[in-house]
């Protein structure tokens, strides 16, 4: 498994720095065991405020985002259920 850094490298050009830093912000939840950041939405706006402030393009972008990315999921479990 690649590290946060290499991982961070491999999107490089390949993403918008808005979308790339909430991919490297899934990975870390991932590998260091805090997913749960990903499912409890409060839990994660409280601590993308750690880093970013309320009414700043990155913190709407990445609560959008993880919208989007938690709408996916259910979409590839219902899927997966349904075969």
């Amino acid at each position: 498994m690649m590290n946060i850094k290499d991982f961070s490298k491999s999107l490089f050009g390949k993403v918008s720095p808005q979308e790339k830093f909430f991919r490297v912000l899934v990975y870390y939840f991932i590998t260091k065991g805090r997913s749960v950041l990903l499912y409890d939405e409060d839990k994660y706006k409280e601590y993308i405020l750690t880093i970013e402030g309320e009414d700043t393009d990155m913190y709407k972008f990445l609560i959008l985002r993880r919208h989007e990315f938690m709408m996916n999921v259910e979409d590839i479990l219902l899927r997966g259920l349904s075969r």
